[in-house]
């Protein structure tokens, strides 16, 4: 599932219309709202205002939950913000290929 498919399983959570969620994000066209959705884009350039206004983390919007949490009207953790996600992307590309494996296989583990 991609980004128009979250947007429209949600604005259907909270029993919204598009325009609803237009109104939100003033900078979102609904010529531009109408392509997310019906191209199921992978990104876009507003994915921080749509998912702010739709009560998501940009995480969950643009690459989903594993537990299925894109239906629910719950504040995401706090692990799921961007500036948190960005600070982990740069210390992650710091380290050498033995530590990422080892990392990302604990990671993995603790995710079962």
């Amino acid at each position: 599932m991609a980004i128009g498919k979250r947007i429209t399983a949600r604005l259907n959570a909270l029993g919204w219309r598009r325009r609803d969620l237009l109104e939100r994000v003033p900078e979102l066209s609904a010529q531009a709202l109408s392509n997310l959705i019906t191209r199921d884009s992978k990104r876009s350039e507003l994915d921080q205002p749509i998912a702010q206004a739709l009560g998501m983390s940009v995480v969950e919007l643009v690459y989903g939950c594993s537990d299925d949490e894109t239906n629910s009207v719950k504040q995401p953790p706090a692990f799921y913000e961007t500036e948190t996600i960005t600070r982990l992307l740069k210390a992650a590309r710091k380290l050498d290929d033995k530590t990422l494996r080892a990392i990302t296989e604990m990671a993995e583990s603790l995710a079962r």
